[in-house]
């Protein structure tokens, strides 16, 4: 742990109830969290298989695990975005919210065709479909209630269409881990669990 400020050896030492380190850019938080695996790994024994690191973007999820395997020598098998982290567990555990653990991630393009072809055969206005998938974005990314009643009688149509085809859209990553969730607690899953 050579090369920590006193602040940031403070932080990778704590354990046993969470910490939040706010900092700006450039200030190490990174590093810190780097090193704090290490301390977990090293001084407290944890198992790598048992903690997860989250982060926003791949960018900064291959940066952090690359750092984690510099400073500690192992490499995690559970680093990534809140995503990719959310397709694996939704992969493991599919059976517990009934989605085949075959299922499949639409990108832009094919969500955009599916959606295209839903208006087609529900004779509506293309012009909507931007508002459709802001509806859907509303719906399960910032899990807001039913507000329009066309829109949601084709997002549930959507979903139904999507599962009956063993489909996800990327919006439905987080949503699917939620419900998952609510069904199996994972929290005996990890010892810790660390967000940059």
């Amino acid at each position: 742990m050579d090369k920590l400020n006193p602040s940031q050896e403070r932080v990778v030492r704590h354990f046993g109830s969470p910490i939040m380190v706010i900092a700006g850019a450039g200030s190490g938080k990174t590093k810190t969290l780097a090193h704090k695996v290490e301390y977990l790994l090293k001084e407290l024994s944890l198992s790598p298989d048992r903690i997860l690191a989250l982060t926003f973007t791949n960018k900064a999820g291959k940066e952090i695990a690359e750092r984690i395997e510099k400073v500690s020598g192992i490499r995690l098998k559970w680093v990534g975005t809140f995503h990719s982290v959310a397709l694996i567990l939704l992969r493991e555990y599919a059976s517990f919210i009934d989605l085949p653990k075959n299922f499949s991630i639409l990108n832009e393009e094919e969500k955009n065709k599916f959606i295209k072809e839903l208006f087609r055969r529900k004779g509506i206005d293309a012009k909507r479909i931007e508002d459709f998938k802001a509806y859907i974005s509303k719906r399960r990314e910032d899990l807001k209630p039913p507000s329009d009643p066309l829109l949601e009688g084709l997002f549930e149509e959507y979903i139904y269409l999507l599962r009956e085809s063993a489909l996800l859209d990327f919006s439905d990553l987080m949503w699917e881990l939620l419900r998952l969730c609510k069904v199996k607690d994972l929290r005996d899953r990890f010892d810790y669990i660390l967000v940059d």
